[in-house]
């Protein structure tokens, strides 16, 4: 059965297709389509499709009957926003897809109910820009090791070692860590407050801890080692992300004269100096969760050495030389 509502005062209707006078506004379908979807989607989702419609597609196209939008509409939209007269300042190519794509969602799936043609056939979406991978060096990294307030260095070393997502590391809890085996299991994540599975089965994964991460951990169980989660506050919920971010990781950057890189950027960081001790790319993408090397020979060619080693030795020994952590 389909479910149509009115323009007017928004009541739903309930079977047949709509006449022309009846066809709902941009705004009034987006509101349904939203709430007919929403509960399969993830809370972070959730928050980007509502920032979309309601900051930036909202304003344009809510007051418009959804049959009436049209190509030229569309690119007008696009244009405005890439001329930062939508945004604060011009956005990127991939930001301005990203919101075009819930634009189209949302139209399509009307197109699907009520039967008039698409205004995306022939639309192409903006070139995607490549984003420079910059990571951090040995000596930064040993920098911020030194100088990171001592509650968060434990934190700071799982995260430049390992490899981990913020949303990973943050999510993790005593019975992720296998100090038998040297094994964290990955097995969910932190988003918006929620921890949640892994989105694909090759993020489930069990990541080699060296040495370094080993003597971290088994610190910071010294600390936290009576709550859940390994990482967190005095309250024994997780780190907030924003907040370490603003008051710890941003500071100390700045103290340090070191560029500014998003937190985030430990993984790269990571991923780099495995590769650039001669660890096996296959080796790396599972330490890293991905389901075969193309995305790291996509993102991280430069720094692939050789395919030599494929256990984490040299991974190790290169940190055994270089850092110090105790």
């Amino acid at each position: 059965m389909v479910t149509d509502f009115n323009q007017t005062d928004g009541q739903f209707w309930v079977g047949g297709q709509p006449s022309p006078e009846f066809m709902p506004t941009f705004g009034a379908f987006a509101h349904a389509w939203y709430e007919e979807n929403s509960p399969a989607w993830s809370k972070s989702h959730c928050k980007n499709t509502r920032q979309s419609l309601r900051t930036y597609i909202g304003p344009v196209f809510d007051a418009v009957r959804i049959d009436q939008i049209d190509k030229a509409l569309i690119l007008a939209f696009r244009n405005d926003m890439l001329a930062g007269e939508i945004t604060r300042e011009p956005p990127s190519n991939n930001f301005v897809n990203k919101v075009i794509a819930t634009l189209r969602q949302v139209i399509n799936e009307a197109v699907d109910r009520y039967g008039f043609k698409s205004p995306f056939v022939g639309y192409r979406k903006l070139r995607a820009e490549k984003s420079e991978v910059v990571p951090f060096d040995l000596d930064e990294v040993q920098r911020i090791i030194d100088n990171i307030r001592p509650a968060f260095k434990n934190y700071i070393v799982t995260k430049f070692f390992t490899g981990l997502r913020t949303s990973e590391v943050n999510a993790l809890q005593w019975k992720h860590i296998n100090f038998k085996e040297g094994l964290i299991h990955v097995r969910e994540g932190l988003v918006l407050d929620e921890v949640t599975p892994l989105k694909n089965a090759t993020s489930n994964r069990d990541v080699i801890m060296s040495p370094e991460v080993a003597d971290a951990l088994e610190n910071q169980r010294k600390a936290t080692g009576s709550y859940d989660y390994v990482f967190c506050n005095d309250a024994g919920q997780p780190i907030d992300v924003a907040n370490f971010t603003r008051r710890v990781w941003k500071p100390l950057l700045a103290q340090l004269e070191i560029p500014y890189r998003k937190p985030y950027d430990t993984r790269h960081t990571a991923a780099t100096l495995m590769l650039v001790a001669g660890e096996s790319p296959a080796f790396v993408a599972m330490q890293l969760g991905h389901s075969n090397t193309e995305m790291l020979f996509k993102v991280y060619n430069r720094f692939i050495r050789n395919l030599t080693r494929q256990d984490g030795s040299a991974f190790s020994a290169l940190l055994g030389e270089r850092v110090k952590v105790k």
